[in-house]
């Protein structure tokens, strides 16, 4: 991996990855929406790249993890939810079974947004 790939992929692979069993705060945090935006940053990195590469391997094994993050982490926070459906809408569009379920989707996003 060349070390500019290596020091752009650092700060999003690093602490963010972990998430504290708990959490010293009265109120719920979330960080779902931190952890997609890194995702998304993450393929566009991966994206330039020659997807034979390590540097390419190592952006896409990052990329995993966050989507691991987002998909299986319970959302406490209605931020949290609603950054669970925008990556579930973006990135699950290949995916759906009929396109009932995408509007369901998009619907559930929308109510979250307001």
């Amino acid at each position: 991996m060349s070390r500019r790939t290596l020091l752009t992929a650092l700060p999003v692979a690093g602490a963010s990855l972990a998430m504290p069993s708990t959490v010293l705060s009265a109120q719920p945090v979330d960080r779902h929406a931190m952890w997609h935006a890194q995702f998304n940053h993450v393929r566009d990195l991966w994206a330039v790249q020659d997807q034979d590469s390590q540097e390419a391997e190592t952006l896409w094994a990052i990329g995993d993890q966050y989507e691991k993050l987002i998909c299986k982490t319970v959302a406490q926070t209605k931020e949290g939810l609603r950054a669970q459906m925008e990556f579930l809408v973006e990135h699950g569009q290949e995916f759906w079974g009929m396109d009932v379920h995408k509007s369901l989707a998009q619907n559930v996003l929308r109510g979250l947004s307001e």
